[in-house]
């Protein structure tokens, strides 16, 4: 295909969106923070460009923003320009799941899913009833694959622990 002689008004370097994101970041927007963490993390190359990514999705989350905490989440989960911390990671990802993001939401349905099958400690019902809660909320959001956990999850469920899954389905209020 021809290359039409206006493409180059149209296009911009990763460096110059970069460039402009800092500005934008600088000012304190978590909106801003987080489109310039997600563009580093998307050209990094080394260990200190997902650190500089990390250090802006820091600065999102710490104002609450849930895209911002879910890609933090998972950060810590690997250990990608932060020190790996799967505590952290599961607590940043409660705090973007309670935000409303949906795949935080599946995330969390499937760590509560996994405990109620792996963990003697926990308890198996409760479990259950909180991976119902959390892929019924994805699922809502239309989250691919949540409707169908959803849906094996209540077969291992009694009515009333549906019914209190459901009721906490119903009490769920993202926090804004």
């Amino acid at each position: 295909m021809e290359n039409k002689w206006f493409s180059g008004f149209f296009k911009k370097t990763s460096e110059q969106k970069i460039k402009e994101a800092h500005a934008r970041a600088g000012s304190g927007d978590p909106e801003s923070q987080f489109a310039l963490g997600l563009e580093l993390e998307l050209v990094a190359e080394g260990q200190a460009d997902m650190e500089e990514a990390a250090s802006w999705y820091i600065k999102a989350s710490e104002q609450h923003h849930s895209l911002a905490q879910y890609h933090l989440a998972l950060l810590y989960a690997k250990g990608s320009g932060v020190e790996e911390d799967k505590l952290k990671s599961a607590s940043l990802m409660l705090d973007s799941a309670n935000g409303g993001n949906a795949d935080a939401q599946f995330a969390m349905g499937i760590l509560f899913y996994r405990r109620s099958v792996s963990d003697p400690a926990a308890d198996p019902v409760d479990c259950r009833m909180e991976g119902f809660k959390w892929f019924h909320l994805a699922g809502s959001q239309n989250r691919e694959g949540a409707r169908a956990y959803c849906e094996t999850i209540t077969r291992k469920m009694t009515v009333d622990d549906v019914k209190t899954a459901t009721q906490r389905v119903n009490d769920f209020r993202p926090r804004v």
